[in-house]
């Protein structure tokens, strides 16, 4: 019978990594490269010292980047885009043959069969795994740490536990900040849990070990995790959807169990369905992480995702919660999987609906449509080829707030001066432009809600268009469900498009 199952459950892995493998290396070029993205292809082919330098500058430890160097030295085909692409894909296929031996080989066939299945129908997966970015790294290391530190503190603490955990978080932090830095905090506080429900105070002692031997093998990098972290507490809170900074949590919490549930590309048939599926997916994993902390792992996991949801949240805007939090996706779906199949036909049927609708999402997501954020599919194109149809003695204001701004500037080859907005110092160079330039007319690229300082892209706008007849582009629609949702945002305006080209 076990060698039975054991088959089956290897005929399934492999149908699984052939769907993951179609869906991550088809068309690698579909989407346009975007900001995040544009910085790994200018920094990955640098001299590895030169790498760690510019991340260490930057908010981001050196791993990923030194392995898309050498990722990028192989002979292989395709654009450096494309090709970086597919180094996050291959790390996805990696990530799920982890999973299946350290996770899945210990769980029974139904529960298994689900998280397969989930997992690779996920479309929150595609996306940010067909990205240039660490995001699917990011997840293979965290799986690997999470795996060594359940056993930690499954079984009496050991000098040759806590070494491995110390390495594990060591790996973890040279890949990113955040999910390295809520492992060792999760680790700490459920340990400390541990030594006073058990008055055992050789868990403190074997976390100390960890910890020390964590920060022995990083302290090469340890400076610029500590300038990095500086950086966090000092810097302000970035945009916010909701006027309410309450709200605006909220629609970050929500906004990320839609991203891991349903993906980003649902549409409107997605999120109306997804508003309907969303309570009884809710009320599962709910159950099920309340039935796993009766067995103790309350304050690993609870510790986990506050701490990185703390970091992520005070650093990032909505849009960009999920792919920051990609790390927790596996132990998600896990959740769903076995709570799905410990609940039998319902269980089952509920996981059916949602694998439809993440099909319905994948679809849309290779349509380039039905984007929540519009912005992984800009079309740059478009907007370059309606500047350079008239690009005659002109010049291009580029918002770069909410913009991205790099990919105009790239498709205009220099056919016009360029002049990107970053702060009020921009109206008085942009009036020096006006100036000395003297251009029979002036583009205006930026995004239709202005979160720019102070609204500079308004400002920019009006004196702009006095004394003359403006003529607007725009792209990407929104829906009537989206424009539903900037009203109860109470966004002051209210935007049909996305993006707006001005002359």
């Amino acid at each position: 019978m076990a060698e039975h199952r054991q088959r089956g459950s290897g005929v399934l892995l492999v149908f699984v990594l052939a769907i993951q493998a179609v869906l991550l290396f088809v068309r690698l070029d579909l989407l346009p490269a975007w900001t995040d993205e544009a910085h790994t292809l200018e920094v990955a082919p640098l001299p590895p010292g030169e790498i760690a330098r510019r991340v260490a500058a930057d908010v981001h430890p050196p791993l990923y980047f030194w392995l898309a160097h050498g990722w990028l030295e192989l002979p292989l085909p395709g654009s450096p885009l494309e090709r970086l692409r597919a180094l996050s894909g291959v790390l996805v296929l990696l990530t799920t043959l982890v999973v299946h031996r350290l996770w899945l080989s210990r769980m029974d066939a139904r529960s298994s069969a689900c998280f397969l299945v989930l997992w690779a129908l996920s479309p929150c997966l595609l996306l940010y795994g067909r990205m240039a970015r660490s995001y699917s790294l990011q997840v293979l290391v965290a799986v690997v740490a999470i795996t060594v530190a359940s056993a930690g503190l499954r079984r009496p603490p050991s000098l040759a536990r806590a070494l491995r955990l110390g390495a594990a978080l060591a790996i973890v932090l040279y890949v990113h900040y955040v999910p390295g830095l809520a492992l060792a905090g999760a680790v700490a506080i459920a340990s400390c849990w541990r030594a006073l429900r058990e008055k055992n105070p050789r868990w403190l002692g074997a976390m100390a070990i960890a910890n020390a031997f964590a920060l022995l093998l990083y302290s090469p990098w340890l400076p610029a995790l500590l300038g990095a972290l500086s950086k966090w507490t000092g810097r302000s809170h970035p945009y916010r959807v909701f006027a309410s900074p309450w709200l605006d949590e909220i629609a970050k919490i929500g906004y990320g169990f839609f991203s891991f549930s349903f993906g980003e590309t649902p549409g409107t048939a997605g999120l109306v369905s997804g508003a309907v599926r969303a309570p009884p997916l809710a009320w599962v994993a709910i159950g099920e992480a309340s039935a796993r902390a009766r067995h103790g792992w309350a304050p690993f996991a609870a510790s986990l995702i506050g701490i990185a949801f703390l970091a992520v949240s005070r650093w990032v805007s909505v849009p960009f919660v999920p792919a920051r939090l990609l790390f927790l996706l596996p132990g998600y779906l896990l959740l769903l999987a076995t709570g799905a199949a410990r609940r039998a036909r319902a269980g089952l049927a509920l996981c059916g609906a949602l694998a439809a609708t993440c099909v319905l999402s994948t679809g849309n997501y290779f349509a380039r449509t039905g984007f929540l954020n519009k912005g992984y599919a800009a079309p740059f194109d478009d907007m370059a080829r309606t500047i350079l149809a008239d690009a005659r003695d002109s010049v291009v204001l580029v918002d770069t707030f909410n913009t991205d701004a790099l990919q105009i500037a790239i498709r205009l080859q220099d056919r016009s001066p360029l002049l990107l907005l970053r702060g009020p110092e921009s109206l008085a160079e942009l009036e020096d432009l006006l100036a000395k330039v003297r251009p029979r007319l002036v583009w205006h690229v930026r995004n239709t809600h202005d979160v720019s300082p102070g609204r500079l892209n308004e400002m920019a706008e009006r004196r702009l268009a006095a004394g003359r007849r403006a003529t607007t582009y725009l792209f990407q629609p929104y829906s009537e469900l989206e424009r539903w949702f900037m009203r109860l945002a109470g966004w002051p305006e209210r935007p049909t498009h996305f993006y707006q080209v001005r002359k």
